[in-house]
Parts: structure tokens; C-alpha cells; sequence
């Protein structure tokens, strides 16, 4: 069946189509449920076990990070999930710099004022 006529099955209400419509229109459906950019984006989605993986902080300390908003979540259906990319960032986000490296911003900045 072309893309048209499903199309217009879309609009029709359940009961109005033939057994045969019925399940082309369930198959074009679960197609595009299965399609790889659907499964790309549910792979980047983890659960709190991978996150404690992830970040290694013990449940309790992630459940309190989730309750006081420090750290990107998402709720659903009673759930927290995470986006893998989101919660590495934020792992990320508060690196603290080096000796070396301070010591070298703080050369700058000095050689800076001096011209």
C-alpha cells in the first residue's frame, strides 16, 4: 500500500476499515517505531543503574542530586531516566584546573597587563 492511502487510513476511524487496512496500517506504524533513529535515541537513555555506574555515586546520592535538581533528569510513568550525553556534561561541567594550568592563566594574565 502506498504512502497515500495510508495516509488517508490515518484519518479514518477504526471501525470504518477492512481487516486488510487494519494491519497494513499497523505495520507501516510498528515500521516506523523500529526505525534506527528511534533506536538510536533509546540507546542513549539510561537508567538510575547505569548512572551509578556511570557517574559512581551510590543511589542514595544520585536520588538526592535528582531531588534537589543538580543534576539532569528526566521523569516518566515514576521512572528517572537519563541522557547519557547530558549526564557526562554534567560530570564534566565542574572540572577543576591544575596547578600548572592556573599557574599559567595567572602568567598570562600578568604578561598581559604589563604590555
Amino acid at each position: 500500500m502506498n504512502a497515500q492511502t495510508l495516509s488517508n487510513l490515518k484519518d479514518k476511524p477504526l471501525f470504518t476499515l477492512t481487516v486488510e487496512q487494519f494491519l497494513d496500517l499497523q505495520q507501516s506504524v510498528s515500521a516506523k517505531e523500529n526505525s534506527p533513529q528511534t533506536t538510536d535515541v533509546l540507546s542513549k537513555i539510561i537508567g538510575i543503574e547505569e548512572a551509578v555506574k556511570l557517574t559512581g555515586y551510590k543511589r542514595a546520592t544520585l536520588y538526592r542530586k535528582i531531588s534537589t535538581g543538580a543534576i539532569p533528569h528526566f521523569k516518566r510513568n515514576g521512572k528517572i531516566l537519563f541522557l547519557r550525553e547530558e549526564l557526562e556534561n554534567w560530570l564534566l561541567a565542574n572540572r577543576k584546573e591544575t596547578t600548572e594550568e592556573a599557574l599559567a592563566r595567572l602568567d598570562e594574565s600578568f604578561l598581559q597587563k604589563r604590555r
